[in-house]
């Protein structure tokens, strides 16, 4: 199978701006470069795949050094009009200006040779909102699945219904789709073996306990445990959004910046503990998928964080959801929690125990690399991809 996924990693482009690309060295080599710094999945989807014997590729979607490498190379003309537009913004308020800004239409159409070039069977995207299902269609020069691969957020049902196919990491998600007549399967987030190569998770564990993620307004009673847990342990705090909260936020007190890719391996690789909670999602009272703006907990484990501390021998400090022990053994993997000054209590706890929290970080990383890493995902991706060709 030819199978090409369409990401837009904007997260991560900032730096492989500044850090990471070559000037001239190519499309191929700038892609891996951008790929090495472990964005996300990565290209760890497309890795296992081709190790399966298929052929796979991953496209950028929006990074413009990246995207205009290709087009070069391949001989495409954009032209101007496509490039740029121009926008009228107010300087300081009160003088009105036009400027030249990048035109989405010029990152579609190199999407769309990329497509015509590859001549992939399926599609997969990671965004549902940027790039219209509807105007993939248009493009999929006759790819037979045009497929979505969802986080714990999901877009309203009949966005939703336009693809062939939705993947998402949430098991509960699963029915209500399908009882709205979407085709949905379930596939877990994994972890990506090859960071233990450039991240040894042996090494020196000097930051007692950390939370590499977001912290928006979206986060509901997530964020507030969180807080709680920032305030009462020190806990250190990467990651984005942590602008958005109070002045007296426990958060924006521990925080120490933006944390992604490579970068957050080796924070889980320098943690004791690694606490996690899971977003609010937008259920109605009855579960029903509903409008984004409307939030409930949810009770399902399946945020990427439970693979990525795992993976790199962290003990995990997790919210105790209802489908956790088939993830991992409770206790025995990875630590639970029911309540934000639970939390406390057992991170106090597991520091003072060194080796009990060592036993357990141990055995949940045996468990993710036996059970949770992406060359699991890859095959049971094919195997999910066979029911619907």
């Amino acid at each position: 199978m030819r199978i090409l996924f369409v990401h837009p990693m904007w997260y991560f482009i900032g730096n492989y701006h500044r850090e990471r690309r070559i000037q001239g060295a190519g499309y191929e080599e700038n892609h891996r470069r951008l790929m090495d710094t472990r964005p996300g999945a990565s290209d760890a989807y497309v890795h296992n795949l081709k190790q399966l014997g298929h052929d796979a590729a991953m496209v950028v979607y929006g990074c413009k050094p990246l995207q205009s490498e290709w087009a070069e190379e391949n001989g495409l003309k954009i032209p101007l009009q496509d490039r740029k537009a121009l926008r009228l913004r107010l300087r300081c308020r009160i003088i009105p200006w036009l400027e030249f800004v990048d035109n989405d239409q010029w990152h579609r159409l190199v999407l769309a040779a990329q497509v015509a070039a590859f001549k992939p069977d399926i599609i997969f995207t990671y965004t549902v909102f940027i790039l219209p299902v509807e105007w993939l269609r248009s493009i999929a020069n006759g790819a037979k699945l045009i497929a979505w691969i969802g986080t714990e957020r999901v877009p309203d049902l009949p966005t939703l219904k336009g693809y062939d196919l939705i993947l998402t990491l949430a098991p509960k998600y699963v029915p209500m789709m399908r009882s709205a007549g979407v085709r949905a399967e379930y596939l877990p987030a994994g972890f990506d073996g090859r960071v233990l190569t450039r991240v040894p998770a042996t090494a020196v564990r000097d930051i007692p306990v950390s939370f590499v993620g977001s912290y928006g307004r979206g986060w509901g009673r997530g964020l507030d445990d969180t807080e709680v847990v920032a305030h009462e342990t020190g806990m250190l705090c990467y990651g984005n959004s942590a602008h958005e909260l109070p002045n007296g936020s426990a958060i924006r007190k521990q925080y120490r910046g933006e944390c992604w890719g490579i970068n957050m391996y080796r924070v889980l690789a320098r943690s004791k503990v690694a606490f996690n909670r899971h977003a609010d999602v937008p259920l109605d009272a009855k579960g029903v998928l509903h409008d984004p703006a409307q939030v409930v907990r949810f009770d399902e484990a399946g945020n990427m964080r439970l693979y990525e501390a795992t993976g790199m021998g962290t003990l995990l400090v997790t919210d105790h959801l209802q489908n956790l022990d088939t993830l991992f053994e409770p206790d025995k993997e990875v630590v639970t929690y029911g309540t934000a000054e639970e939390a406390v209590e057992k991170i106090r706890y597991y520091l003072r125990h060194d080796k009990e929290r060592e036993a357990i970080a141990r055995a949940g990383q045996a468990r993710t690399l036996r059970e949770h890493t992406y060359k699991h995902r890859a095959q049971q991706l094919v195997d999910i991809i066979g029911c619907y060709l």
